[in-house]
């Protein structure tokens, strides 16, 4: 699957939401005997507000909206701001009163290619005018930037060694593709036959000249897509360091887990891959000490959800972990490609950044929600860490 179609809304829930905030004064503007003229606050209606409001009140200045500015004794929840503000506008000659909030600078990524000309994450922007498809990530990041106890396991191609993916934030993975019992090494192609502890992707590409057979067997001719450090980026690239791209998730951690080497991947192996994510154990894998919250699968296939896809699906989901699918790129409806046709699933469509749904995006009643996914027909992308060989990594 080429697309990179992630769930920001499910990425961004799974995070603790800020405190409330605690606020110290009150700004409260009082009825003048003329318009436009200043009302100055004697103590006496100092004091007659602070009866109102329940609490001794103190002047601070009065602002350049004529409105004053009062403090309250001590700091209060903000819930309680607006009780207090509510007494004190009911009171006779009071225009208005309402907390003094603490507003901070929106949280906006230093990254190169955030605000680029060039290659824009147009796909993490607010929504608006020629940009219908952006997730408002900044909205959310002014609520949380992310939780570094989430995991997302990305069950895919492996990933590259990258200057924007923090090894620091990247937990231990493993590499599920395992010899076929046919063709040996042949799909898997990192120079450690079967299954091993290095998720590192080697590409996925097939050549004519070099890769005869897999030709012969019906794999396309494509270039190394490097899809897993694309999705891992997307998710959580290293972000606000002035380099590469912005990611969803600033804090948490990703799970890289190679289940897809060339000409794709086999349902056994992924399906070991999703268990061994969540913390089930795996024959022949080590002990997984650090469970993800949520799986990601930008994979798929037509047909109808197996039963060992089903089964793996409501194991997941007995243990609280969320399964993400993309709805598949072959422009029909979801109830014909899998996973995403799998009870449990939460299906992510694709659209591009006129929020319209991508040309190649599926669709139906299936689909449970839709992400930015880009659309070349457009000439709209998503940027994401990768690589620039067609081949082996560079």
């Amino acid at each position: 699957m080429k697309k990179i179609a992630l769930l920001f809304s499910l990425l961004l829930s799974a995070l603790p939401l800020s405190a409330q905030e605690m606020v110290s004064g009150l700004i409260v503007k009082l009825q003048p005997a003329q318009p436009g003229g200043r009302v100055a606050i004697s103590s006496e209606r100092l004091n007659t507000l602070s009866r109102a409001a329940g609490v001794a009140l103190r002047h601070g200045r009065t602002l350049a909206t004529s409105a004053d500015l009062l403090h309250l004794p001590a700091a209060v929840p903000m819930d309680e701001a607006r009780r207090i503000s509510a007494r004190i506008a009911a009171q006779p000659g009071v225009v208005y009163a309402e907390p003094d909030r603490r507003y901070r600078p929106l949280l906006v990524p230093n990254d190169t290619y955030y605000n680029d000309l060039l290659k824009p994450q147009w796909s993490l922007w607010m929504p608006g005018v020629g940009n219908e498809g952006g997730a408002n990530l900044e909205a959310a990041w002014n609520s949380t930037a992310g939780d570094p106890n989430v995991v997302v396991a990305v069950v895919d191609t492996g990933i590259l060694s990258h200057v924007d993916l923090d090894i620091n934030r990247i937990v231990t993975g493993y590499d599920f593709i395992s010899l076929d019992s046919t063709y040996g090494d042949l799909f898997d192609m990192d120079g450690s036959p079967g299954r091993d502890a290095d998720p590192s992707d080697p590409g996925d590409w097939v050549a004519a000249d070099s890769d005869p057979e897999l030709v012969a067997l019906g794999c396309p001719v494509v270039n190394s897509s490097w899809h897993g450090s694309h999705v891992a980026g997307t998710i959580g690239a290293n972000t606000n360091n002035a380099t590469g791209v912005a990611g969803v998730t600033w804090a948490g951690k990703i799970m890289p887990l190679r289940a897809i080497g060339k000409c794709g991947g086999l349902l056994s192996d992924i399906s070991d891959a999703m268990l061994w994510a969540a913390g089930v154990a795996v024959t022949g894998a080590p002990a997984n000490a650090t469970p993800a919250q949520v799986v990601n699968l930008s994979l798929g296939g037509t047909g109808t959800c197996s039963q060992t896809e089903q089964s793996v699906i409501n194991t997941l989901r007995s243990l609280g972990v969320l399964v993400v699918a993309a709805a598949g790129n072959e422009n029909v409806d979801v109830s014909n490609s899998a996973p995403a046709n799998c009870k449990g699933v939460i299906a992510v469509a694709s659209h591009g950044k006129d929020g319209l749904r991508a040309y190649y995006s599926n669709y139906g009643a299936g689909v449970d929600i839709s992400a930015p996914g880009g659309d070349r027909s457009k000439d709209t992308g998503i940027a994401a860490p990768i690589n620039d060989s067609l081949t082996t990594p560079t």
